[in-house]
């Protein structure tokens, strides 16, 4: 598991980015430079680092700390891909019943199938009422979502990784280590 250096003094920075990475990494709240696979600094707190933005790679060499500041969705990213794991693709079957996730099979239902073909298809994160939208009739309950992406992330998940981001202004998406390309 990826660790994370968090340098802030503010407890909610801190329990959002142990939010965001949970199930892919160890976030710590740092004083002092530690080892980590990844820094984040919250430039509020330091304003003196001089750094436009609050997440960096932590490397530590002669002195240095080189900086790169992402987004929340790099940071996923970042983290994510980290994670020691062989490059397994997320696939759908053409008949859309069954999804094979590197060698393993799933069997999906239907509606587990367009879900997934969605969140495949697109490119960062598809909102709930975008899913409601592609998946469901019109007047669909919102919260049917989350069930099935609950149902999807059973069988998807069940060896340990983490394949669906989930973020609650944003939406859902497939990790892009487990897609194509």
């Amino acid at each position: 598991m990826k660790r994370i250096a968090v340098y802030t003094k503010n407890s909610m920075l801190y329990r959002r980015i142990v939010l965001l990475t949970r199930g892919i990494a160890e976030a710590t709240l740092a004083n002092e430079y530690t080892h980590a696979d990844l820094a984040i600094i919250d430039r509020e707190s330091f304003p003196d680092l001089n750094i436009d933005g609050y997440v960096l790679p932590f490397s530590k060499r002669g002195g240095k700390i080189s900086n790169l500041t992402l987004s929340h969705r790099e940071l996923l990213l970042a983290v994510s891909n980290a994670v020691p794991s062989g490059k397994r693709v997320l696939t759908l079957s053409e008949g859309g019943r069954e999804a094979r996730l590197g060698s393993r099979i799933i069997k999906l239902t239907e509606v587990e199938s367009r879900l997934l073909s969605v969140l495949l298809l697109a490119n960062g994160y598809v909102s709930r009422d975008e899913l409601l939208t592609k998946v469901w009739a019109a007047g669909t309950d919102r919260g049917v979502v989350n069930v099935y992406v609950h149902y999807l992330r059973e069988k998807l998940e069940s060896e340990g990784d983490k394949v669906i981001f989930t973020s609650r202004q944003m939406g859902y998406m497939i990790d892009e280590r487990f897609k194509e390309g």
